[in-house]
């Protein structure tokens, strides 16, 4: 192809797209609003702000009662648990019956 057949083939391809009317198509919607929300997951541990751990004291003896659920929110001085300690009921027996007795020594010896 010689030098002016490519030049008018060119501008024939030129003149060709700029005469040509494409028409594009457009499609447009509304916005609306939304909320998003998105699920995070992260490796970690929850701790309460305040939080205070009550263990069992074999000392006390065995735990006769439970006043709480776990989980329930408990405020100062509220009753937790209650011991038995068959033990400690035997001594405080014992030591009633001592005291009686020295009760009554003192009353026979103020006769």
């Amino acid at each position: 192809m010689s030098s002016p057949s490519l030049l008018a083939f060119i501008g024939f391809i030129i003149w060709n797209n700029v005469n040509t009317t494409a028409t594009l198509s457009v499609e447009t919607i509304s916005l609306e609003k939304e909320q998003m929300k998105e699920t995070v997951m992260i490796p970690g541990i929850s701790k309460f702000n305040e939080e205070q751990f009550v263990y069992y004291r074999v000392d006390k003896g065995e735990i006769a009662e439970i006043f709480v659920e776990p989980g329930d929110t408990v405020k100062k001085d509220d009753k937790l648990l209650k011991y038995a300690n068959k033990q400690l009921v035997s001594e405080k027996g014992e030591n009633q019956l001592q005291i009686d007795l020295i009760y009554l020594e003192l009353d026979n010896l103020n006769v």
